[in-house]
């Protein structure tokens, strides 16, 4: 599960890639939509993007390293390790920075050319709630 925040000016170019990707995330079909994700917007001088994302897949980032260690354990460096390092590597899936970075991308496909900011959970906290 990822949490973040994202700051931007009040622009018609991210409030429609906000509704897009809103209804994107209701579709249950897999293929379209590989993630489930809740997200909200608040409107004061800046316009705040919460988002809330988790991958429809299991985690298997540490069945994955662990089957390379064992393999490396017993037969030294091998191309046997490489199944198992690309399951490793799948763990960017359920880390922010790799959501943050997709997000801003689509912002900016979206003709959106003003400032991003990322938002640190306090921040979110302390614009939304207090």
């Amino acid at each position: 599960m990822a949490v973040f925040g994202l700051e931007t000016e009040k622009s018609e170019q991210v409030l429609k890639w906000f509704s897009e990707s809103q209804k994107r995330g209701e579709s249950d079909n897999i293929i379209k939509n590989p993630f489930k994700f809740r997200s909200k917007f608040f409107l004061d001088e800046k316009l705040t993007l919460v988002i809330d994302m988790t991958p429809v897949w299991p985690n298997l980032t540490f069945f994955g390293w662990l089957m390379s260690v064992a393999v490396f354990v017993f037969w030294g460096l091998s191309w046997l390790m490489i199944p198992g390092l690309v399951l490793g590597s799948l763990g960017i899936f359920w880390c922010w920075p790799f959501y943050y970075f997709m997000a801003t991308r689509g912002i900016r496909k979206a003709g959106y050319k003003g400032p991003i900011k990322f938002l640190t959970n306090n921040q979110i906290i302390k614009r939304v709630v207090l």
